[in-house]
Formats: structure tokens, C-alpha cells, sequence
């Protein structure tokens, strides 16, 4: 049986959610400098009719979930720097970049973060199902199933 049809659906259906996951980001304000965006994958499994989606940077369950971190030791600076540097903030006069980023990292190690979530993913899941997905994956499952009868039964 030659599943074409379900291939190129389950692609389809890839590519739509993560198109929507990469909109909700710059919806929801994430959207700073595309790492995360860029770091969606999909990919299609032809031998087990899987699609899978993925978000491969570990930040990415922090803005889904607004997963913070609790009080207690001071993060490292290293990442907040750069972070600074992506959002082109300015310290204040006299401050460098060094000395703001250790600021920023001792107020977190002192008071831990309380992000907010801003869920990109499942709502993108939920749009795309809304929208193309269990019919077109049935139709194009069902033109499959189609083309395999008329083969065999030409046999």
C-alpha cells in the first residue's frame, strides 16, 4: 500500500503548525531575535506515518509554560549578557554591561523569576487541527486505502 496521500497530509499539517508556532511568538511578544523560532523543526516518518514537531531550544518550555526559577543562587551572568545585548538595552550612565547583567542576576538570585507563560505551541496545535486537520488526514488516508484497492483488485 503506498501512502502518498497520508505523507504528504501529515507533512502539510507539519509545516501549518509550525508556521502558526512561529506567528504566536511574535503575537505573544517572544519573538526577539528568531533563535527560538528557527530552532522549530518538523519532520515526517514516512515508515510509521508519524509527524514530528519539535522546539529544540531548552527556553522554549519557559515561555509555553512560564516556568520560572526559584530564589536561592545567582544565575550565571554569561546568558544575561548576551541577552542584554540581543535587546539592545542601555545601562544606566555610568553602568556597564557587566555590571547591569551581575544586577540582574543577583536580584534573580535573590528573588527568584515568576514569568508569565505565552503558550505558542498547543495553541497552534489546536488552530491547525481546527482548521485542516482529522478531515484532511482522513481524506487523504482514505484516497491511500482507494488507490491500494484499485491496485489489487487490477492484479
Amino acid at each position: 500500500m503506498t501512502n502518498e496521500n497520508t505523507i504528504s497530509a501529515l507533512g502539510e499539517y507539519g509545516d501549518r503548525v509550525r508556521e502558526q508556532m512561529v506567528a504566536n511568538l511574535k503575537r505573544n511578544k517572544s519573538y526577539i531575535n528568531g533563535d527560538l523560532a528557527k530552532s522549530i523543526t518538523n519532520e515526517t516518518f514516512e515508515n510509521e506515518l508519524i509527524e514530528n514537531i519539535a522546539v529544540n531550544e531548552w527556553y522554549g518550555i519557559v515561555i509555553e509554560e512560564g516556568i520560572g526559577r526559584g530564589p536561592g543562587k545567582m544565575p550565571p551572568i554569561a546568558p544575561i549578557k548576551n541577552w542584554i545585548k540581543r535587546r539592545a538595552l542601555t545601562p544606566k550612565a555610568g553602568a556597564t554591561v557587566d555590571s547591569f547583567a551581575w544586577a540582574i542576576a543577583y536580584n534573580i538570585g535573590k528573588r527568584g523569576t515568576n514569568p508569565k507563560a505565552k503558550p505558542f505551541a498547543a495553541p497552534a496545535i489546536k488552530k491547525v487541527q481546527e482548521e485542516f486537520g482529522n478531515e484532511a488526514l482522513q481524506q487523504a488516508m482514505g484516497q491511500d486505502i482507494d488507490q491500494s484497492i484499485q491496485v489489487a483488485f487490477k492484479s
